[in-house]
């Protein structure tokens, strides 16, 4: 099993970086996210799709520390059985998705949309 590193986008609204896209593809074998430290981006809301696998469950995860992690609860479940969009109450500094129970053929994709109000200045 390898960790999937997420394929970052910045500014896909181009809009002056408010905007962060993060896609996780996840599968039988590899089916844990690596976290994206998203804490300036509040606002987030997740799509996955894909084939679950049978008994596969999309998990989507946060952490204030990177070590210990609790599940999200999102605006339809906190665990994810069919392709679905939710959003995420909780506003934590690390964010992961991962498949747990892992099924059989599982080839997921997890894109998060991650937005903060105004760009940052610099």
């Amino acid at each position: 099993m390898a960790t999937v590193n997420p394929v970052v986008v910045n500014d896909v609204a181009s809009d002056g970086g408010s905007v962060m896209s993060f896609t996780w593809n996840l599968t039988t074998a590899n089916f844990d996210g690596a976290p994206a430290d998203i804490s300036a981006y509040p606002e987030r809301a997740w799509q996955v799709t894909g084939t679950f696998g049978g008994t596969g469950v999309v998990l989507l995860q946060g952490s204030n520390d990177g070590t210990n992690w609790a599940g999200l609860t999102s605006s339809t479940s906190t665990a994810l059985t069919a392709p679905n969009i939710s959003e995420t109450i909780e506003r934590t500094r690390y964010v992961r998705p991962l498949i747990n129970p892992v099924g059989v053929g599982a080839a997921v994709t997890v894109t998060m949309i991650a937005r903060r109000p105004t760009p940052l200045r610099t």
